[in-house]
């Protein structure tokens, strides 16, 4: 209507063909077709964006048993989804007819990128951890010989213990990356687990 400066009484059930014929909007063709294309843009927009947040919804880890603690399971099929979706939303950012959802669009680049960033972090700390695990907590003659890095190894033990238990509880994978403080930590396991 803004584009053809006509008043067009679609919701009037007396609405008919010829009311649209006397309108005689066929002179904006170009118009009403430059709108139309947009339009079914950026309903695709919408559709992919809302396929990507179904997805994720149900998306959860899996775990292993390692000496009582559950540990992540298999992440790649996890990961290589949040390859193909943070392709997908960039590719979505970068059409003119995103506007209308730039701001969730944005929202779930950030969350790939930080799904991306901490599941990349959590697999090196927990591989470390599996295989200190068995010298530092198992071993009293390296608690002897190691008495610090012993101390500081259990501390992390402990806390990726802790951890581990909580996102086992609630394993859904945007919630467990996102949480608050959650790459931060793992950032400080990995530097412990080093100087260990």
């Amino acid at each position: 209507m803004a584009t053809t400066c006509k008043k067009i009484d679609h919701k009037n059930p007396k609405f008919c063909l010829n009311d649209l014929l006397v309108l005689e909007l066929h002179k904006f063709e170009a118009d009403v077709d430059e709108l139309v294309e947009s339009a079914a843009k950026e309903d695709k927009i919408d559709n992919n964006i809302r396929k990507i947040i179904k997805e994720w919804d149900k998306m959860k880890f899996t775990f292993e048993d390692i000496a009582g603690v559950p540990c992540l399971g298999e992440t790649g099929e996890i990961v290589e989804l949040v390859e193909q979706h943070g392709m997908d939303i960039q590719g979505m950012l970068g059409q003119k007819d995103v506007a209308e959802f730039r701001e969730v669009v944005s929202k779930w680049r950030g969350y790939m990128t930080t799904l991306e960033n901490v599941i990349e972090k959590w697999r090196k700390v927990q591989g470390d951890w599996r295989i200190l695990r068995p010298i530092f907590i198992e071993s009293e003659d390296i608690k002897a010989q190691l008495p610090e890095a012993a101390a500081t190894f259990t501390k992390v033990h402990e806390e990726f213990r802790e951890l581990m238990f909580e996102v086992s509880e609630e394993p859904l994978v945007i919630p467990a990356c996102t949480a608050e403080g959650r790459l931060e930590k793992l950032k400080q396991f990995e530097s412990e687990i080093e100087s260990c």
